[in-house]
């Protein structure tokens, strides 16, 4: 029995060194391009790959080994490229993991049954999915993982020689590009697709279109480069639409949906004439309309300030037993934002609201606060938020702490009220936990600047001016950019 037990533990100690040397070479041999993963977690590698290796693996780890690297390609989780909630944004993850599940097709990803973060995600037994190939999965994840618009375009360019870009990729590259708000890297990626005659069709140009939306939105052009984008974006959306046309609901509501946010983004007398022209082509169709694509409708009647459309199709939805949830609140508070317009975030408000027709989360709130902090009405701004906490309905994300803190901070300068000044002292501990907790790099240079900002406010006021305080993009943009430079406690 001491022989047996003395030969298990050195057979033991054996296989242990040779995991570890496994372990380590694997390690060693992951891409640069690709995040590497601690070295244990082999199943960030292909099947492919990890049996190409098995030459330099010790032939006892093999035996050990082998079954379970057969097991894990079995699951065949390297080869999803669904984005997940830690690939996009923070801002866009909130928005997608706080949606309705009524809302979505299925679950996201082929083995995840509790997961719901995409509202269509693509699966081959249900959808056409021309152009999809398993061997390009590898691609679609690294492209998702891209950090920079430069990092994409390398990527894509070298995938282009290899010759490993099919439709499939170029929606990768191109979903990336909208959730980076890269605008040049994504007309390049479109340019390169047209070049080398890569077919696109109804998933891919929904991709695109949500995109060129996405990239409208960003507010590090100027009001002339942004002018210039927008009249490109419509041009491309009307090109790309009908190529081909929607032959399933999925496609009829992913493409109408895409194609109003673009519309509602562009803005133009052109653009509003289009959407009026879609909704009436829809109207002959066999598909019917879900949430979603009501909702892009509304927010395309809203930018117009056609106030009737919206009420009449919300009533619609109603009759219809369609959900009409925070989603669409969000989405119309956003559209009143645009609008800087606070009496119909109020009328809206009250509608979808105290009827207990639809249940606000803190996504609502942030939107609702900041069509009254663009406004140039913070004390409003401040009571919404303040609603929202007492209330407890869900959890105050980064942006709404610091929203929060840039209204309070401006109240705290008007009226240096004992009150307002505790308030600010209390908020500044609280806050900074949100924001450390989970925050984009703008979230937290926004934070630290509000909170030098309330400290000087608090310890001597006097040193402070009016325009010193507007720090955030909604702060800087609002009507209150135009106001005096008032001293403290002037009001």
């Amino acid at each position: 029995k001491r022989v047996l037990l003395v030969n298990f533990v050195l057979v033991l100690r054996v296989y242990t060194v040779d995991l570890l040397t496994l372990k380590r070479r694997m390690w060693a041999m992951t891409p640069p391009t690709m995040p590497r993963p601690h070295p244990g977690h082999m199943l960030y590698r292909s099947r492919d790959t990890m049996f190409s290796v098995r030459s330099d693996i010790p032939e006892l780890a093999k035996t050990l080994i082998k079954p379970w690297l057969l097991v894990a390609s079995m699951t065949r989780i390297v080869l999803r490229s669904h984005s997940r909630p830690s690939e996009v944004p923070l801002s866009e993850q909130n928005r997608m993991l706080q949606r309705s599940r009524a809302e979505f097709a299925s679950p996201t990803g082929r083995r995840s049954k509790d997961l719901f973060f995409l509202l269509t995600p693509t699966d081959k037994d249900k959808h056409q999915t021309l152009g999809r190939g398993e061997k390009t999965a590898k691609m679609r994840m690294q492209l998702k993982k891209s950090r920079s618009s430069r990092q994409l375009l390398k990527l894509f360019h070298n995938a282009l020689q290899d010759g490993k870009v099919d439709a499939s990729v170029v929606g990768a590259a191109l979903q990336r590009c909208g959730q980076g708000l890269w605008w040049n890297a994504l007309i390049k990626i479109r340019k390169l697709q047209e070049q080398h005659g890569i077919v696109l069709h109804c998933i891919e140009h929904n991709i695109f279109n949500h995109a060129l939306a996405s990239c409208l939105k960003c507010r590090k052009c100027t009001a002339s480069q942004m002018n210039i984008r927008k009249a490109k974006a419509f041009r491309v959306a009307r090109e790309i639409w009908g190529h081909p046309v929607p032959s399933n609901a999925a496609d009829f509501n992913c493409a109408l949906s895409s194609a109003f946010q673009v519309c509602a983004r562009a803005g133009s007398s052109e653009a509003f004439t289009w959407a009026d022209e879609l909704w009436t082509w829809s109207e002959g169709q066999p598909f019917e309309k879900s949430m979603v694509t009501y909702t892009a409708r509304m927010f395309v009647y809203e930018m117009q300030g056609r106030h009737a459309e919206v009420d009449a199709t919300l009533k619609l939805c109603l009759q219809r037993n369609l959900d009409l949830n925070a989603v669409v609140l969000g989405t119309l508070m956003e559209a009143t934002a645009a609008r800087v317009d606070p009496k119909r975030a109020d009328a809206l408000w009250e509608a979808l609201v105290h009827p207990s027709q639809v249940e606000p989360n803190f996504l609502v709130y942030t939107a609702y606060a900041k069509v009254h902090l663009l406004s140039g009405q913070p004390q409003n701004a401040v009571s919404i938020i303040d609603e929202l906490m007492q209330e407890r309905k869900g959890d105050m994300d980064y942006k709404l702490a610091v929203d929060y803190l840039q209204a309070l901070l401006i109240m705290c300068h008007s009226s240096l009220s004992s009150a307002h000044m505790t308030s600010l002292h209390q908020f500044l501990d609280k806050g900074a936990t949100i924001v450390a907790r989970k925050s984009a790099k703008s979230g937290k240079q926004n934070w630290k600047s509000l909170k030098v900002l309330s400290q000087k406010l608090l310890s001597s006021p006097e040193n402070l001016c009016f325009k010193d305080l507007l720090v955030t993009s909604t702060a800087s943009q609002s009507l209150m950019q135009d106001w005096e430079n008032y001293q403290a406690g002037t009001n």
